[in-house]
C-alpha cells in the first residue's frame, strides 16, 4: 500500500525556530502593554501658583487681558506653559502693548493653531502690567486700605 503524504497548514518550524518565534511574540506582547501603560496614563496637572499679592486684575469679564497679565497667568491657557508665557510677556515689555489679540501670533511659538486655542480666554486692555501696578499703588483707596483707612 502507498503512503498517504501528510498535508501541513503552514510550513514547519525546527524546536529551535519555534522557541524564537515564541520568544519574539512574548517581547512584543510585553512590548505593546508598557507601550500602553505609558501612554494611557493622564497627564499631570501643573499648578503653577500666583507670586504672594499679585492682583486679579487682568482678569476681567472671564477673560485674560493680555496687555496687563503676568507669565504664570498665561501658563495656564490651553497650549501655552511657563517658558511661552514669559516670551509672551518679554514681548509685550520690549515693543509695547498688543493692539489686537492677533498680535500675539508675533511673538515665537504662536502659530494660528494655537491662538484659535487660546483665542476664548483672552482680551485686549489697554494698559501694561507696569502701568497698572503703578495705577494700583498710586490710587490712596487701594494703597490705604480703602476710603475709610485715613480716618
Amino acid at each position: 500500500m502507498d503512503e498517504i503524504p501528510r498535508t501541513t497548514s503552514g510550513p514547519e518550524f525546527s524546536r529551535r525556530e519555534a522557541t524564537a518565534i515564541a520568544a519574539l511574540a512574548v517581547a512584543l506582547a510585553v512590548l505593546i502593554g508598557w507601550y500602553y501603560r505609558m501612554h494611557s496614563r493622564p497627564k499631570p496637572v501643573v499648578h503653577v501658583p500666583a507670586p504672594h499679592g499679585a492682583a486679579s486684575e487682568p482678569l476681567r469679564r472671564g477673560k485674560l487681558d493680555i496687555n496687563s497679565a503676568e507669565w504664570y497667568q498665561f501658563a495656564l491657557l490651553p497650549r501655552i506653559g511657563e517658558a511661552l508665557g514669559k516670551r509672551i510677556v518679554e514681548f509685550r515689555d520690549s515693543h509695547g502693548p498688543f493692539k489686537s489679540v492677533g498680535d500675539l501670533t508675533n511673538v515665537k511659538g504662536i502659530g494660528p493653531g494655537t491662538l484659535r486655542a487660546i483665542s476664548p480666554y483672552v482680551a485686549v486692555g489697554t494698559t501694561t502690567s507696569s502701568e497698572a501696578h503703578a495705577a494700583t499703588a498710586a490710587d490712596p483707596a487701594v494703597a490705604g486700605g480703602g476710603k475709610n483707612a485715613a480716618k
